[in-house]
This record gives C-alpha cells, sequence and structure tokens, in this order.
C-alpha cells in the first residue's frame, strides 16, 4: 500500500499549482542501486531466459505499471496534478530491451497493462563530458595542465573544448541521444524530461587526471556549453 499511501498524502496536501511527481526506483541500470539488482533477480526467477538488461527492464515496466495504475486511481487521472515517469539511461540508448520499461511484455502476457497505459513522461539522464575523457589524449593534457603556467591553461582549454566533439559522453552525442528519445516520447505519446544531467566527470585515474576533470566544471566554456546541453 505504500505508493497508494503515498499519493493519497500527496493529494490531499499539493498546494495549488503544484505537480507530484512518481517515478519507479532511481538508476534501475546501475547495480550500485539495490532496485537494479532485485530487479533482475524478480525477473530471471520468472523468466529465466531473460538477460540481465531485459531482466531490470522487464521488471521497471512491472513497477511503473503498478505505481501509474495506483497514482491514477488516488489522483482520478488528473495529470494537471500528477506525474508518472519512466526513467531510461541515456547512453543505453533504445531498443526492443530498454522498451520494456514502456511495453513490459511479459508482465502483459500474464494479464497486466504494459507501463505506457499510465506514465505520463519519459525521462532521461542528460549527463555530457568531455570527448577526451578516459583516454590517453586526457592523461597527456592532464600532466601539460599539472605543469601550471600558459601550456597547462592552455590543456585545459583544449580539454573542456573537446565536449563539442565525437565521443562516448560527449555533447554532440548527447544531441542524438536526446533527440531518439524525444522520437520515442512521441511515438508512445508522452511528454519528454531530464533529471539530474550535466556536466558530469566521475574522478578517478590519478592525481593528475581528477585535477583537469574537477577544475574542468570551473572553466568559463562551461556556461557555454550546459546551456547548449539545456537547450
Amino acid at each position: 500500500d505504500f505508493v497508494t499511501n503515498l499519493a493519497t498524502l500527496a493529494e490531499g496536501s499539493l498546494n495549488a499549482g503544484l505537480k507530484a511527481y512518481f517515478e519507479p526506483p532511481n538508476e534501475t541500470w546501475n547495480f550500485q542501486y539495490v532496485g537494479t539488482n532485485n530487479g533482475q533477480l524478480r525477473e530471471q526467477a520468472r523468466y529465466p531466459s531473460l538477460n540481465p538488461v531485459q531482466a531490470y527492464c522487464e521488471w521497471i515496466g512491472r513497477t511503473c505499471s503498478h505505481l501509474g495504475e495506483s497514482v491514477h486511481d488516488v489522483f482520478g487521472g488528473d495529470t494537471s496534478r500528477s506525474a508518472v515517469v519512466c526513467a531510461f539511461q541515456a547512453f543505453g540508448g533504445i531498443n526492443a530491451s530498454t522498451q520494456r520499461r514502456l511495453d513490459a511484455g511479459d508482465y502483459v502476457s500474464e494479464g497486466g497493462t504494459p507501463a505506457s497505459d499510465w506514465a505520463t513522461h519519459v525521462c532521461f539522464a542528460n549527463y555530457w563530458s568531455a570527448a577526451y575523457y578516459n583516454t590517453a589524449t586526457e592523461t597527456t593534457l592532464a600532466a601539460t595542465y599539472a605543469g601550471g603556467g600558459e601550456a597547462g591553461d592552455a590543456a585545459l582549454t583544449t580539454y573542456v573544448q573537446s565536449s563539442t566533439l565525437a565521443g562516448t559522453f560527449s555533447l554532440p552525442t548527447l544531441l542524438t541521444h536526446g533527440q531518439d528519445f524525444y522520437g520515442l516520447a512521441v511515438t508512445y505519446d508522452k511528454r519528454l524530461c531530464f533529471y539530474e544531467g550535466g556536466y558530469s566527470p566521475d574522478f578517478g585515474g590519478g592525481a593528475e587526471v581528477t585535477a583537469i576533470r574537477s577544475d574542468s566544471r570551473l572553466h568559463p566554456l562551461m556556461e557555454t556549453y550546459e546551456l547548449q546541453n539545456m537547450n
């Protein structure tokens, strides 16, 4: 009864003009979180042939359906005051496995309803980083930056500017993913939203690499790139 009770509390407590957003467990693709492990194991117990991605995505589809139906019932389907968010990992892409989050094919085969019947929003995390992130070029630039002076400043700028180059987590790649998820939202007649996101270089790789990643966040170009990301 947790979701129903929470939705009831929200419905009775919301100030005028506010909307309550409900979402299944956070980042159910990240195995640092219990939800991903729990979802994978539960669905593989039901359907042993599922691989890990299919399993935790199917579980989110099942969970989002339960959550969405409960919220719908409590709010009487009033989407001006409530929203149900189905989240995706941007860099996991869209494919038959990840679309289980909306379709929940195995759950539907049991007589359940797809999450797409209840979710109002498709969401993805718009994280990004420099194209040189986690490359040999990053290591070289980090060493130059550690030496300081004009050469160090130039190395930092070069590192930050690589955010606009093609790369695994760079801005152009994120834009492509954004267009893909916009298409997914249109296909399912959902709103598109984002959570967390922004420039997010994970630290690590030694002191010099950590320093250039950390200090890159404060570079003046970051304001321009963050606006590009949001737009």
